[in-house]
């Protein structure tokens, strides 16, 4: 079969997809999904609208599976983000679903409608985190002053205090990474368009802005200038995102001993 065929017949499986999964047969376009990609495997499309269907279906794993590949041919396509850090935050996986939001509006070059949708799923997954912090220390607190805990109360309290001053770190954190991303992306932005400007008015005059002044510079020199800061604004988010994920380890920690305490107190 001729590939240009085998990509037709590919589009019309996807199309089968899209009318079964407008008629909520989310089944039948998983099976209409999954027959385009077998014709090919190369369109990120057919992957992320499996995992729609499959997302609907509760089939998280299988979501996360294809969002995986999705992003894998198409890193720019945020709806693979998105759909997979629905199907983590159902899991209950919150750390991991932010991670893969704060990726996709890093590398995501979708519609603005798509990242409002990833920074709404972002603030309900924060709202959760924190409402889960602020039930396991009621829990704590409840069985304390019941009287069964004793002497923890001093544990406790310093432990509510070391949560408390890691999760302010570990949201700053999070502010800066979203400022890193938001400054890379801008600066991209920014290159795409001098590089068009030089391509087409070679002889364009650009300017440079120092406080409240413009100053004249050489176009290749600006160029070079963006060019320059993306490795290292790169490299500063991944550090970052080191961090993050080192102070999110120990609220973990935190909290795992907060329950422990929970626990030993209801003995």
């Amino acid at each position: 079969m001729a590939e240009q065929e085998q990509k037709q017949m590919a589009e019309a499986k996807k199309e089968e997809g899209n009318v079964a999964y407008k008629a909520k047969d989310y089944v039948l376009a998983v099976t209409r999904y999954g027959e385009a990609i077998e014709l090919d495997e190369t369109n990120h499309l057919y992957y992320s609208n499996r995992a729609a269907a499959n997302l609907t279906l509760e089939n998280y794993e299988a979501v996360i599976e294809d969002c995986e590949k999705c992003v894998e041919l198409e890193p720019n396509f945020i709806k693979g983000y998105l759909r997979q850090a629905a199907a983590l935050e159902s899991q209950g996986k919150l750390d991991e679903a932010l991670k893969i939001i704060t990726r996709g509006l890093t590398v995501g070059k979708d519609s603005d409608k798509a990242k409002k949708e990833l920074k709404k799923l972002a603030a309900k997954i924060k709202r959760a985190q924190i409402n889960a912090n602020k039930s396991s220390r009621l829990e704590v607190e409840r069985a304390l002053m019941s009287g069964g805990a004793g002497d923890q109360t001093k544990e406790v309290q310093r432990l509510q205090q070391e949560l408390h001053r890691v999760i302010s770190q570990a949201g700053k954190i999070k502010r800066d990474i979203n400022a890193k991303a938001h400054e890379l992306k801008v600066g991209e932005a920014t290159k795409r368009q001098l590089d068009l400007v030089l391509e087409q008015t070679p002889e364009a005059v650009t300017y440079k802005a120092v406080g409240r002044m413009f100053l004249q510079q050489e176009n290749k020199q600006i160029v070079a200038n963006f060019s320059k800061q993306q490795p290292q604004l790169e490299s500063e988010l991944e550090t970052l995102a080191k961090a993050s994920e080192h102070f999110d380890k120990k609220v973990r920690s935190i909290e795992g001993n907060l329950r422990d305490i929970l626990e030993n107190t209801k003995k």
